[in-house]
Order: C-alpha cells, then structure tokens, then sequence
C-alpha cells in the first residue's frame, strides 16, 4: 500500500477514460448488434471495446477475455488459458456428445431426485427467486424440450442465515464433467489482505503508520451479468419444483449459472481483470475474492479511493450494490470475507482480523454448552 501523497491519478485516468468510452460508443453498439441476441440483452450497458482497450494498454495477459464476453462464455469443452493463473490441466470427464448420449438416462435420476421435495418455505423461496431470474431475463421457462433433448441440472434452495441462495447443481446431468480446465482456480483470500497491511507497516521507516481505513465492494448478482455461448444455451435446462406441483419445470439459461464450473472460470477471470484495472491503471489497495473487492486508504485519499472505485465500476457498466447492508462506508473497522478487519491501531502498527459477531454465536450454538 502507498504511503499518503498529495495527488492521484483518478481524475485524469478517467479523463481519459471516459474521453474514450464517448469516441467508442459506435463500436460498443455495434458489437452488440452483432452479438447473439441473448448475449446482447445481457451485455446491455456493459463497455467492452473500452474495457479491452484498458486492458490491453496495461499489458493484460488474458487477451481472449473480451471477445468470450462479447460471444458469451463456453460451459463444456476445453476452457480457454487466461495466462492469468498457474497452468495446472484437468481434462473433461466425459466428450460433449457421450453426454448428450447419456443425457436421457440421467435426466431421468435427476427429475426422480427432484421428487425428494424440500422443505415448503424453501421451495417457495426458490420458486420466488427463478421468477425474478425470468423477469430479468437471466432464464426462461421452456415448454417445448423434451427431457431427452437437453442435459438437465436442478435448481435447489440453501438457506444462510437470512436470505436463501438458489444453487443450480450442474453436476447431475454430466455437465460439469464435460469440461476441461487448463489452469488451477487462485482467489484473493484474507491472507492476501493480511499480507497487504502487514507489508504496509514495514514501510514507513519508523515513523508512525498513516490512519487507514476500508470497505467491501459487492457486485449485484454477479454472475448474471453475464452470458453464457448459444451452444451451451441451446443443451442446458434448468429442472425447478415448483410448489404444490408434482412435475418440475423446466428453464433454459441466459446468464451464467451459480454452480456450473464453466460459470466459475469465466466469472474469476472477469473478477480478475477489473481488480487489474484498479491496481496497474488506478493504483488502488485492493483485493478481489470472485464478486467481492475489499479496498484500503490512507485516510487523506480515502475520498478518491471510492470514487476511483464507483467510477470504475461505473465506466465498465458492471453494476454493484450501491444501497443496503452492502453498500457500508469506509471506516476503521470493516468486513471482508466474512470477517472483520480493524484498523483501529494501524498507527500503533497493529492490524486485527476476526470473525464477525455473528459467527462468534453461530460457533458457540452449534458447540453447545460446555
């Protein structure tokens, strides 16, 4: 982390930035044009001639990004090598087409799985949750696939603590097993944070510390933000019960799902190449943990900092949480991953990580008495 300057280059990095995005904005609506139709819809707002632009003038390695973002992202295959993490190759379980050969066969497990019903509340919440995805346009109720013509995944609900998160199971159908991995998935954890600060404190020479403070970026429904390639859209269904309903109904999908692995190694390169942005183009503090960006400041710059943030978003078109819970200040103590990180006594060169309150009640309560 930098120590506190007078100047930084927020301002006339997005300038320029946005300079660019207006001389842009024929080639932005003409790649969607061109995209297909349900790429384009998705992809609406998003800024991605700019965004390839940025990338490839701060020496990106993950050159293909943009294009599999315009096209939407392949789900089975071989995935393609971002050069952005270890290479470490795992090949697909099963070939495309001896999927689809088995696809009636284990369809049929997954439709007789679904007869284990969940709990009514949850069933109903799942339920309400895939009706917004089809008002959004992330998924759409298909009446007319057969269940031999597709490969299924069921959508089931998990409770965590106060909200419910729909979990499409990939797996079921073969689909996860029909796709092949170059590289070794590597997240930005609490330790590249810790790792951060702690590197900060030897730096000051053995005056005091400058006063530090942080915050947590949430993206909004991170992965339906974006689309996935029309040959994985025109196989894939999504098979939800639906309440006070015998038979499961089927969807087709838009949007990256939330448990397919293809969805996983297209979001994390996405992830990884905003937190690029940030860190070459606009020297931000940051770490990014799949749709999550924890940012530390010296108090003086804690203004740019966030606005360097919020426009970045902004300027790509990748929409975060900018009210609720999620959407907390900069301060002195905030959360990252679960976690609670205190800068409280940085100038005393001291940095405390801990679990949330929350999670202090939910270890006590489950260990019981003692």
């Amino acid at each position: 982390m930098k120590l506190p300057r007078k100047t930084s280059i927020g301002h006339l990095t997005f300038q320029k930035w946005q300079a660019r995005a207006k001389e842009l904005a024929g080639e932005e609506a003409e790649l969607l044009r061109k995209a297909p139709q349900h790429v384009s819809k998705i992809m609406q707002g998003k800024r991605m001639v700019l965004w390839g632009e940025i990338l490839q003038s701060l020496g990106y390695p993950d050159t293909s990004l943009i294009e599999e973002m315009s096209q939407g992202f392949r789900l089975t295959g071989w995935l393609t090598k971002s050069n952005t993490f270890p290479r470490s190759a795992k090949r697909p379980a099963l070939r495309k087409e001896t999927m689809l050969k088995l696809a009636k066969g284990l369809n049929r497990a997954t439709l007789q799985s679904l007869s284990r019903r969940q709990d009514s509340d949850l069933e109903i919440s799942t339920w309400n949750e895939t009706m917004v995805e089809v008002d959004n346009g992330w998924i759409w109720e298909d009446c007319h696939s057969g269940s031999g013509d597709v490969v299924l995944a069921k959508r089931l609900g998990l409770q965590q603590r106060d909200k419910v998160t729909v979990i499409d199971d990939c797996s079921c159908g073969g689909f996860n097993q029909a796709v092949g991995l170059a590289e070794k998935f590597q997240l930005h954890s609490i330790d590249q944070m810790a790792s951060m600060l702690a590197h900060s404190l030897t730096l000051t020479d053995g005056r005091p510390h400058p006063a530090v403070q942080g915050r947590t970026y949430d993206l909004k429904a991170a992965y339906k933000q974006f689309a996935i390639h029309e040959e994985d859209r025109d196989i894939l269904r999504l098979a939800v019960n639906q309440p006070w309903h015998s038979t499961p109904v089927l969807f087709g999908v838009n949007a990256l799902p939330f448990g397919a692995v293809g969805s996983v190694s297209a979001f994390l390169r996405i992830s990884l190449s905003i937190w690029y942005i940030g860190l070459k183009g606009l020297e931000l503090s940051w770490r990014a943990f799949h749709d999550d960006f924890s940012v530390v400041s010296v108090d003086e710059l804690v203004t740019s900092a966030a606005h360097s943030c919020e426009m970045l978003f902004r300027l790509l078109g990748v929409a975060f949480a900018e009210t609720g819970k999620k959407a907390t200040p900069f301060g002195k103590v905030f959360r990252m991953l679960g976690l609670v990180v205190d800068l409280t006594q940085v100038q005393q060169d001291c940095v405390a990580i801990s679990h949330t309150d929350e999670r202090r009640q939910e270890l006590i309560d489950k260990m019981g008495p003692s």
